[in-house]
């Protein structure tokens, strides 16, 4: 698929760097507001929680700013 297109590029993180890659901060913000400190009875209550919350929350990160060469980060 990479080579069929020059719109995409691989973002190689170092491992164990949780902080550099903007999905764990997603998680991050829906745990704390779904799961933590929660307790579901059943399973499905919770995954409909996540999912709309995964849905509806608009998540803002400066990542393409800081992480991509000057001029990508903007479309």
């Amino acid at each position: 698929m990479f080579e069929q297109t020059d719109r995409l590029q691989v973002i190689y993180f170092p491992p164990a760097c949780p902080d550099l890659n903007p999905q764990e901060h997603v998680w991050e913000r829906a745990r704390d507001a779904i799961s933590h400190n929660h307790t579901y009875r059943q399973f499905q209550p919770l995954i409909d929680h996540f999912e709309t919350y995964l849905n509806y929350t608009l998540f803002s990160t400066h990542f393409m700013d800081t992480f991509t060469p000057l001029g990508l980060g903007v479309f």
